[in-house]
């Protein structure tokens, strides 16, 4: 999907916020994640060390997207990201 588009997802997921998911992790943030693996790699080191989601994803607002549900918790913790992709349409 387009980045329009996930911006339109996380908003109507946005009530997953806070809660725990099928997996036992606690949903803290909605991040928009390229499709690409490489890019997808890049986007996340990205993340990790901007702790910016919307930074992160701008040189990839024109790719293909997925949106991802995240533990930001372990994720800054102890650099293990539990994610939940949420949409992804090709």
């Amino acid at each position: 999907m387009k980045y329009k588009e996930a911006q339109e997802v996380i908003r109507n997921y946005s009530h997953l916020i806070g809660k725990i998911n099928e997996k036992g992790f606690v949903i803290n943030e909605l991040i928009m994640v390229p499709q690409d693996e490489d890019k997808r790699n890049r986007y996340i080191q990205s993340y990790i060390q901007t702790k910016d989601a919307n930074r992160s994803i701008e040189p990839y607002i024109d790719e293909e997207l997925s949106v991802w549900a995240i533990d930001t918790k372990h994720l800054l913790e102890s650099n293990v990201l539990f994610y939940q992709e949420i949409v992804r349409v090709c």
